[in-house]
């Protein structure tokens, strides 16, 4: 994203960045590709393994990949609406997409530990401030700095000390007492910035 708020992609952009499989031979762009398809000025942007969203200024949110509706894929950024209230942040990670919005909710689509979330679901958690998510896994810090996790739990990401999968937003009881400010995933793990800057 450029300091005029232009967004461009590189790679081999085959359903990240919007070009059909049968062009993928042809896609590769090894200079930065400006993505025109988006009218406005581009705020935030997250990339999952084949999808990506942008959020504009004005709180429209455009995506392309073969994860937007998880049931429906497009080869060019379209503007969607997976809610109807504002949204204030969003992840990708994996097939999962994640937005927060500015009342502190969370929703998400996609693929989120063996569950498949075809629209928009709400998650059981409130007061919300910054989301992240790896693969099929979401982090989230509420206002009072608790660090909250759901999702795949495969290789221990989520926190808890064990591999259990977690269907529901569960606090993080390593953190009790502290004040989670910042959290970050990957793929199958996470790392979490306390208040102390431990």
């Amino acid at each position: 994203m450029k300091a005029d708020n232009t967004l461009y992609g590189t790679g081999f952009i085959y359903f990240k960045y919007g070009k059909k499989l049968l062009e993928d031979l042809d896609s590769l762009s090894v200079l930065p590709v400006e993505l025109k398809e988006i009218s406005g000025s581009v705020t935030q942007i997250a990339c999952g393994d084949f999808h990506a969203m942008a959020l504009l200024g004005d709180g429209r949110l455009y995506a392309w990949g073969n994860n937007i509706e998880f049931n429906h894929a497009t080869h060019s950024p379209s503007p969607i609406e997976p809610i109807e209230e504002k949204i204030a942040e969003i992840a990708c990670g994996g097939f999962l997409s994640v937005v927060l919005t500015w009342e502190g909710k969370v929703y998400y689509w996609g693929e989120i530990g063996d569950e498949k979330v075809w629209k928009a679901k709400r998650a059981h958690v409130v007061d919300i401030r910054k989301i992240s998510c790896g693969a099929g896994y979401v982090m989230a810090i509420s206002r009072e700095g608790c660090l909250y996790s759901w999702g795949a739990n495969n290789r221990g990401q989520l926190g808890f000390g064990n591999t259990l999968e977690v269907s529901t937003p569960t606090k993080i009881p390593f953190f009790d007492g502290r004040r989670v400010v910042q959290v970050a995933c990957g793929r199958y793990h996470s790392l979490a910035l306390l208040s102390d800057g431990s």
